[in-house]
């Protein structure tokens, strides 16, 4: 049976609380999970925060993970990759998203 919406945007939830159900020591692990899909412009969910209100942890995360979905399929250029920072810019550029995202973009395309 394919999952309904609810259950895909609450997964963040419970995927958080699981970790935190199970006792895990890892410092912040929760609030990365629970925050993994926010967005600077509180476009993101489930809770629709902006960039301002999550950690820069939770922001180098969740760039991370939008550059690997980018670049998972492209030709690991230097080229490329810079376009795909260039596509991004404009949306992770900002709040506590942009030191993360200044970072990352500086230690990939040295």
């Amino acid at each position: 049976a394919n999952p309904s919406a609810k259950a895909i945007l609450e997964h963040p939830r419970k995927a958080s609380q699981m970790v935190l159900d199970a006792g895990l020591r890892v410092p912040n692990v929760d609030e990365i999970i629970l925050n993994h899909h926010e967005l600077p412009d509180a476009s993101g969910f489930p809770r629709k925060l902006a960039g301002s209100r999550l950690s820069k942890l939770s922001c180098l995360f969740n760039v991370t993970e939008r550059l690997a979905e980018r670049l998972y399929d492209g030709p690991y250029t230097k080229e490329y990759i810079e376009a795909t920072f260039d596509d991004l810019q404009d949306l992770y550029c900002r709040g506590n998203f942009r030191s993360p995202f200044e970072s990352l973009k500086k230690s990939l395309l040295k």
